[in-house]
């Protein structure tokens, strides 16, 4: 093979792992300075697999309108909001199951505090299969980041206890 190809392959595949590495920090959904977690609030979504052929991921698609930029980090499962109240579009797919229209839930979120976006899959009249969406309260900042340092197996992403 080529030596230069090579060079680029290998390099394409270094910013890969290293995009791969930084895929669950927090996406900034606030306007000026970059805030700590204890000024801002934490949406985390869901990414774990049922079986090895049944993905199940749950992310935000939208803040109060704005479109959030996946491009490079992949779906933004972990987002910081400024306290108050936002709607947000949620965006989720369940193996092959995924949503045509996003749907919007309201939320009521607080500085310092850890939230994660709770799904239910359930049948609706038509025979179809609907998702519905919640926001549940884990804990504070401090409880969050200390669960992810005695767990470091724990992915972001992953449902929390």
């Amino acid at each position: 093979m080529n030596l230069v190809f090579n060079r680029y392959a290998i390099a394409y595949l270094v910013a890969l792992a290293l995009s791969g590495c930084a895929s669950f920090e927090p996406v900034k959904v606030y306007d000026g300075r970059i805030k700590n977690g204890k000024e801002v609030a934490t949406i985390v979504g869901q990414k774990y697999r049922k079986a090895w052929n049944n993905p199940v991921g749950v992310f935000v698609s939208r803040v109060d309108g704005k479109t959030l930029d996946n491009v490079w980090i992949g779906f933004p499962y972990v987002i910081q909001v400024d306290p108050g109240t936002h709607d947000l579009e949620i965006g989720g797919f369940y193996g092959n199951l995924y949503h045509r229209t996003l749907p919007k839930i309201r939320v009521l979120v607080e500085a310092g505090k850890v939230y994660q976006i709770d799904s239910q899959l359930r049948r609706v009249p038509d025979g179809g299969t609907a998702a519905y969406y919640s926001l549940r309260y884990f804990g504070k900042w401090e409880e969050y980041e200390n669960f992810l340092s005695k767990h470091p197996e724990y992915e972001r992403g992953t449902p929390l206890p």
